[in-house]
């Protein structure tokens, strides 16, 4: 998991306006990790092949889950304004909120 708590990354994520990027960084993995609508900015935001974050559904969470590489990482950081760079947390800020009814779709997408 993260460094972070379950009920911190739960309430970032129902509390994000749909302009926040959380990253959370999961020593399991060795990357950042996104969640809920913080994972569907990830991914809009890094559409080619070979930045594109690694997509899946986590149970734990009930919400989609994103793991960011080091090339995603470099995307979002010069596309989005970095507001919190510290250990194990980063936070980003999109200019644009996303549309939560095509996240709605992704996500039921996701769940399968």
């Amino acid at each position: 998991m993260t460094g972070m708590s379950d009920d911190v990354i739960i309430k970032n994520e129902v509390m994000n306006d749909g302009m926040t990027l959380h990253l959370y960084f999961s020593q399991m993995f060795g990357e950042y990790v996104a969640y809920g609508f913080s994972a569907y900015v990830a991914c809009g935001k890094c559409p080619s092949i070979d930045s594109r974050p690694f997509l899946s559904y986590s149970a734990h969470f009930q919400m989609p889950k994103v793991r960011v590489n080091g090339r995603s990482l470099k995307v979002l950081k010069r596309k989005l304004a970095v507001l919190v760079d510290e250990e194990g947390y980063m936070r980003l800020h999109d200019s644009e909120p996303i549309d939560e009814d095509e996240y709605e779709e992704w996500a039921n997408m996701l769940r399968g």
